[in-house]
């Protein structure tokens, strides 16, 4: 599994969180109560600003 990690942002998405995963990988969006129901793309995911971290692909992104 690959890891990307950023400082992440206070208004959703930092541009570095989702840097160097494809936006056609689908995986798993979560937050600190467990992952939100639906699919998303990393960069999806990370614009929530409940989001703590999505994975999919083989990627694992902290937001």
């Amino acid at each position: 599994m690959r890891y990307s990690q950023s400082l992440g942002s206070q208004n959703g998405i930092s541009p570095s969180s989702c840097a160097g995963v494809p936006g056609n990988i689908i995986g798993t969006c979560i937050e600190a109560t467990g992952p939100i129901q639906g699919r998303f793309n990393c960069q999806a995911c990370c614009a929530l600003r409940r989001a703590i971290s999505w994975q999919g692909g083989g990627y694992a992104v902290a937001c």
